[in-house]
């Protein structure tokens, strides 16, 4: 392997890596707002009415920002795993049409133009 390729394997490794970190990161951030949403719901049954509109209303408020930054998530997520799949379906594609359907043709001709030239000769010989 010379060394542009290893450096781009390297740096390769070093991004998905990172992005791995990120993608973990964004979850555990997920599971901690999760947690403090359910704090705040747990604090809110202390017996406290006087004050139960607003902690509610808050409460409420974060619940639909988790949710939502949930359903931007999962969308991002979506969108890019779609890419990723449509990236590696054409990879396969190219993967055909470059490598296996010539090595295939290759191997089909071959047998098929001995087979035409064997017969053409069996029946050039036989005739004499």
């Amino acid at each position: 392997m010379d060394p542009e390729s290893a450096a781009i394997n390297n740096a390769t490794e070093a991004f998905n890596i990172e992005k791995l970190n990120i993608l973990q990161a964004i979850q555990s951030g997920i599971n901690n707002e999760n947690v403090n949403i359910l704090e705040e719901e747990d604090d809110d049954d202390d017996g406290d009415d006087d004050d139960d509109d607003d902690d509610s209303g808050y409460s409420s408020s974060i619940l639909e920002d988790y949710t939502e930054y949930d359903n931007d998530n999962k969308s991002i997520l979506l969108r890019q795993a779609q890419e990723e799949w449509e990236q590696s379906l054409q990879q396969l594609s190219e993967a055909l049409n470059w490598v296996i359907f010539p090595l295939l043709g290759k191997f089909l001709g071959r047998r098929c133009a001995h087979n035409i030239w064997r017969s053409f000769m069996e029946y050039l010989y036989s005739k004499n």
